[in-house]
């Protein structure tokens, strides 16, 4: 059985794994590379041990983070469901693969010292949105249950509903990013296509890493058209990786994928759009698109 929220019973409250991996990657967090946090299940008359499955990895894959029972026999909410338990200690007939059911309708943005512009006080934390109506969705078996609207204040929570989400909740889901309320899908734009909408989440291949001294610069493998193929860039200074929380993380990234050339690697970002600029190649002026991000925290990458 996988969970998408767990009861850490060391602050006293649930959690999602997103925010977990935020104090474990933090250097400024005081549990900065400690698994020193024990999860529970959510159901206070069951609280069975989880575990966390992706949330300590540095390198992040396409599979979304999640909990996980550590033995589902120890679930006593299932039997008050009345839900077989198999003897292997999973469900009958189920091998239980993750699927994600939680959805934010909202990307909510804060500035790089964390305070959010919705006054929001917890760091990492969801918040559901001041609205009483329900949103149903659709499971395969024809079903449909409902949740309550929610927002998330996590980047990396959003791109693991873009590449593992339920497609058929997601085409029909509304989602709110700034000032812009479009369907799920449509918030995201290919870099080869950045030019027709700003205020987008865009994403692509990397082609290349570059290090200029303590500065790196990212380079999309697709050029973009804007009158003709220009190629994109996103560039990221040593100060701006310094008042990052997870500097370490991204500099280490940045090395990865510089020394390991063959490996896919995808980008996404939110919250700042490409402007025109140029750079110097073999000693010729070369005309580009450069994206000038401003909080590393609405930079993700996805390694294979």
């Amino acid at each position: 059985m996988s969970f998408e929220k767990a009861f850490c019973e060391n602050l006293g409250r649930a959690v999602t794994p997103y925010e977990i991996r935020e104090m474990y990657l933090d250097e400024d967090s005081e549990h900065y590379m400690k698994k020193d946090l024990s999860f529970k299940c959510l159901d206070k008359d069951c609280r069975a041990e989880l575990v966390p499955v992706g949330v300590y990895k540095q390198r992040r894959s396409k599979r979304a983070i999640h909990f996980r029972a550590k033995s589902v026999k120890e679930h006593t909410c299932l039997a008050h469901k009345g839900e077989e338990v198999g003897k292997s200690g999973t469900k009958t007939g189920d091998d239980d693969p993750f699927k994600m059911t939680r959805y934010p309708s909202e990307l909510i943005l804060t500035d790089y010292k964390g305070k959010s512009k919705n006054k929001i006080t917890i760091p990492w934390t969801d918040e559901e949105i001041d609205e009483d109506m329900k949103n149903p969705s659709t499971h395969g078996d024809g079903s449909t249950s409902e949740w309550t609207k929610f927002g998330s204040k996590s980047f990396e929570h959003i791109v693991d509903c873009y590449e593992n989400g339920d497609k058929e909740i997601l085409n029909n889901m509304d989602f709110t990013l700034g000032d812009k309320t479009k369907k799920f899908y449509k918030i995201f734009k290919n870099i080869k296509y950045f030019y027709d909408e700003k205020g987008l989440i865009y994403y692509g291949q990397v082609g290349s890493v570059k290090k200029y001294g303590d500065n790196y610069k990212i380079f999309f493998k697709d050029k973009a058209w804007v009158e003709k193929y220009m190629p994109v860039s996103i560039y990221i200074s040593s100060e701006l990786i310094n008042r990052y929380g997870k500097r370490k993380v991204f500099r280490d990234d940045m090395e990865y994928i510089i020394n390991n050339k063959d490996k896919e690697v995808f980008c996404y970002f939110v919250g700042a759009y490409p402007e025109p600029s140029t750079y110097e190649h073999n000693g010729k002026k070369v005309e580009s698109y450069q994206v000038n991000i401003e909080n590393l925290r609405y930079l993700e990458l996805r390694f294979e």
